[in-house]
Order: C-alpha cells, then structure tokens, then sequence
C-alpha cells in the first residue's frame, strides 16, 4: 500500500485545494493569501486533504481542514492537524482559533475548547473568516499551544 504524503501545500496545489473546500462547502475565497500556511496530503499525486492557517502571531486562525470521503476514517485529519500544530509550535504561536459548523466533537477529542466570541483576540475577531465568511452560528473554538 502507497504511503500517504504529509507536503506544504504549492501554487499548482490549489485548484485542487479550492475543489475539495468547495465540495464540503467551506470558504476557499481567500485562501491564496494564505496558501504558504497551507498543508496538504497527497495519495498519489493528488490532494485528498488540507489544512490551512492564517497566521496572527501570537496567534493563528486554523481553517480549511478537509479530507476527501473516500479516504476518512483512516486518520488523515488528526495527522494533518499534528503537522499545523508542530509547525505554530515551531512559529512560537500561543493559541489557535477556530469556527466549525460540524466538526465541534472531533476538535474537542483533540483538545480544542469551545468559547465565546467575546474572549477572541480582536486580530482574529477582524480576519475575513470570522468577518464574513463563516456563519455567526459557528461554533468558536481554541488550543492552547
């Protein structure tokens, strides 16, 4: 069985990225600006998953975590999500944030807690994710890092 590859995400990356987001209808309008803070799994040579991050030192607004269906229930999520929290380690960030719809038990198994919007830094708070892209029913989440 063909291994599966944990890569930065590159430029010729993202259609594919912008398809998989779309097909599980999260936000993908913005993410070039942010595609260095991008990661991605491959299967071979193409992208069956993604995880991104806008970066807010000391924070960092986690984003666009999806995996293909074909491929769920192997891990791939919680892999993806090891290699962006090793890398805001790597980047001295304290906390991330997040906005979910539908993934709330499957951040809080890993360690994420759910808050309110009141207790979100302000650089978050004014990021075009929480401004308009996401529905103000999302659930806000953090990790301490």
């Amino acid at each position: 069985m063909e291994a599966y590859k944990y890569v930065a995400a590159l430029e010729n990356d993202l259609p594919s990225i912008r398809m998989l987001l779309g097909k599980y209808h999260l936000p993908f309008e913005d993410i070039d600006a942010h595609l260095p803070h991008f990661i991605v799994v491959k299967y071979r040579d193409m992208v069956i998953g993604t995880i991104g991050m806008e970066l807010l030192p000391p924070f960092g607004l986690l984003r666009s975590l999806a995996i293909d269906a074909s491929f769920r229930r192997l891990g791939l999520a919680s892999g993806l999500l090891e290699k962006q929290f090793a890398w805001a380690r790597n980047m001295s960030l304290e906390r991330l944030y997040l906005l979910t719809t539908t993934a709330e038990d499957f951040f809080q198994a890993r360690g994420f807690t759910r808050i309110d919007r009141v207790h979100v830094p302000t650089s978050i708070l004014h990021t075009k994710q929480f401004s308009s892209l996401c529905p103000s029913s999302s659930v806000v989440m953090v990790y301490a890092l």
